[in-house]
């Protein structure tokens, strides 16, 4: 499977994230940041995934040094922190730097990284997270996929952390505060490796739901979760970019898919060629029926001459849950169900005579797990010559229940 990573700098800015209390409060704590080495040049984003109301970002250029980069985070944040809390004392601030080293307040949260920034050999972040909430016995169940090289250590968000090569954790929700039922809850999940960050993989789980609602600053261009690919081995034909909603509200915690200040760009240079975006629901129940939910928009493909293509899919895996090659995910080879060709798997299709008209529109299709298979996979396929791009901000699975027992209740 080709992914859109670009190579690391050969001169790395090393992230040491550790633990010191406050002074003169033993319950309050801060994440210290050290970089050492020279920028790659690039995005860099220091986040916290679900506390706070500001995305902060500082562009890098490349050798920029390490004490360069922490005085241009911190200034950054303290200006943040003073314009929203209406702070007049230019002096006055929310974190500390001392050379390579930047304090920043943890306030019951973790802080991860993304960006385009390589200098901070940030890890890659985790894939496919994927939950289920258990109403009656109040059981949370989270699932995601590590990258190839192991992390040292995986951490769910603040609540715990675990071995570097685990892949999936349990929570009983009747000891914690949270009660999901009708409401959807966001979980993140985070690797370090050599104590840097990575970003995040996050999902948002209620009662018979998981849906990527909570925004977070996209990794390499790749919005959390995904990974890219496409069938062709020349760079640069296929490009992936962050849209940001022109009228985006900073939040967090939004309610509705067109409150996230984050979506999917992805366009193509030359016919032809295929690329998208891909990633797998884990976990799911075999002999259950799903719903699967996605927003596209076609931006402003309508105004383009050429011929081109955007289609969503989705698939049962085979029962061992091995992933989809790029011959599948391109329509050249057939699926784990036998179906093949260009339209297996499809859920919806816009081309030149079918098009969104630069509006976000929602749409669905069931698939139906059969016995030993919990795993399906959902991907983006777009193609054609000088695409200006095509957009996605929001996918949602929803369980609709055992298929024998609903073929019970209709009979």
């Amino acid at each position: 499977m080709k992914t859109h990573l670009a190579k690391l700098a050969a001169a790395i800015l090393i992230v040491t994230l550790v633990h010191v209390k406050c002074y003169g409060d033993d319950t309050k704590f801060v994440e210290k940041i050290v970089l050492t080495g020279v920028s790659s040049g690039g995005l860099l984003t220091v986040d916290r995934p679900t506390f706070g109301a500001t995305t902060l970002f500082v562009t890098n250029t490349h050798g920029d040094t390490a004490e360069i980069v922490i005085a241009r985070l911190a200034d950054k944040i303290n200006q943040s922190w003073r314009d929203e809390n209406r702070v007049a004392d230019p002096s006055a601030k929310i974190v500390s730097y001392s050379g390579n080293a930047l304090e920043l307040p943890a306030l019951c949260a973790e802080w991860a990284t993304a960006g385009t920034e390589h200098g901070f050999g940030i890890p890659q972040p985790p894939k496919s997270i994927s939950g289920y909430y258990n109403v009656t016995t109040s059981r949370l169940v989270l699932f995601w996929k590590n990258p190839v090289r192991p992390y040292d250590q995986v951490a769910l968000g603040a609540i715990r952390s675990f071995p570097g090569d685990t892949t999936n954790c349990a929570l009983n929700l009747q000891l914690r505060s949270e009660n999901l039922g009708g409401n959807s809850q966001c979980f993140y999940v985070y690797g370090k490796t050599r104590g840097v960050p990575s970003s995040v993989g996050l999902i948002d789980v209620s009662a018979g739901a998981q849906e990527e609602l909570s925004p977070f600053v996209f990794y390499d261009n790749v919005m959390p979760n995904w990974s890219s690919w496409t069938d062709t081995t020349l760079s640069g034909q296929v490009v992936y970019e962050q849209g940001i909603r022109p009228e985006y509200v900073p939040t967090k915690n939004p309610n509705f898919p067109s409150q996230k200040a984050f979506y999917q760009i992805i366009k193509t240079k030359n016919s032809g060629i295929q690329g998208g975006i891909w990633r797998q629901f884990l976990g799911l129940r075999p002999e259950h029926k799903y719903r699967v939910y996605v927003r596209l928009n076609t931006l402003a493909m309508d105004k383009s001459t050429n011929d081109w293509s955007l289609s969503f899919h989705v698939a049962v895996n085979s029962p061992n849950g091995a992933e989809l090659s790029t011959d599948q995910l391109a329509g050249k080879s057939p699926l784990p169900d036998g179906t093949s060709g260009p339209m297996a798997g499809q859920m919806i299709h816009y081309g030149p005579d079918h098009t969104t008209q630069g509006t976000w529109v929602k749409s669905s299709a069931d698939i139906i797990l059969s016995n030993g298979v919990d795993t399906i996979t959902t991907w983006l396929r777009h193609s054609g010559k000088d695409s200006t791009g095509v957009g996605m901000d929001w996918i949602k699975v929803e369980d609709l229940g055992a298929v024998i027992k609903n073929d019970k209740a209709e009979k």
